[in-house]
């Protein structure tokens, strides 16, 4: 370019712009000139059919369709995304509730299995007391020689077995303290 010619283009002359080029690839002075193309015919200065105006204002539309169509791709990406992570979410849902309930499940058989093992607990204890108890009588029929023991103790011990809570399955305050 000469001297004159740059000095043209500072007058309002402005060089043809490749439309051609990809939008990604524009520069902000590209833009910039293409934006001035379309402001001189907003103001009134250029020609009334000027086809430089209608080729800038053809590209603007088509500029901002493949901005449009960008943002539309980006929006799809993410719902995806996120259906994904829904389901995602629902399987670990399902996993801990099945983890819940199978948890459920061995507590109460644990406690099914502590509250039999107290039962037998009690009723050993309560043989053992009788025996204890049948021994004492009959050392002290035998022997008579002072008090016995059994007469020491007012009656025989006895254990009434405690029956343990089961979980009932209910998801309230109450139900953890109770």
């Amino acid at each position: 370019m000469t001297s004159g010619s740059t000095d043209e283009t500072m007058a309002g002359m402005i060089a043809p712009l490749n439309y051609g080029m990809p939008y990604g690839q524009r520069s902000p002075a590209w833009e910039n000139q293409r934006q001035t193309i379309v402001d001189r015919r907003l103001i009134g200065t250029a020609a009334p059919a000027d086809v430089e105006f209608v080729e800038a204002i053809r590209d603007m539309a088509g500029q901002l369709k493949f901005e449009m169509d960008g943002l539309t791709m980006k929006q799809e990406e993410q719902l995806e995304r996120t259906e994904r992570d829904l389901e995602a979410a629902k399987s670990q849902i399902l996993f801990y509730q099945e983890e819940l309930r199978t948890s459920r499940e061995a507590y109460t058989k644990m406690l099914a299995v502590l509250t039999k093992t107290t039962e037998a607990n009690v009723k050993v204890t309560n043989d053992l007391w009788k025996a204890i108890d049948v021994v004492r009588t009959s050392t002290a029929t035998t022997t008579e020689a002072g008090p016995s023991r059994a007469a020491q103790r007012p009656g025989t011990f006895t254990v009434k077995p405690k029956s343990i809570d089961t979980f009932s399955g209910e998801k309230t305050i109450a139900a953890v303290y109770s």
